[in-house]
């Protein structure tokens, strides 16, 4: 997933939840041939929900939109 690694707005999000870029750990799922969900969580956070971040990645048109 360079698509995903390399583009800025991942990387700013990561950084907003203290998440190294070698400690992502993350739950992709294919929607549908250049479509993925990518839910990125953060194991060391106390809380019951260690979601941070969820974004779809269109790997054809090399984007990243950031869900929530």
């Amino acid at each position: 997933m360079d698509v995903l690694i390399t583009h800025k707005l991942f990387r700013d999000e990561l950084k907003k939840y203290y998440i190294e870029i070698d400690d992502v750990d993350k739950d992709v799922k294919e929607i549908n041939d250049n479509l993925y969900k990518v839910v990125v969580y953060n194991q060391k956070l106390k809380a019951e929900n260690k979601e941070c971040f969820t974004v779809n990645v269109n790997t054809k048109d090399r984007t990243v939109n950031l869900i929530r």
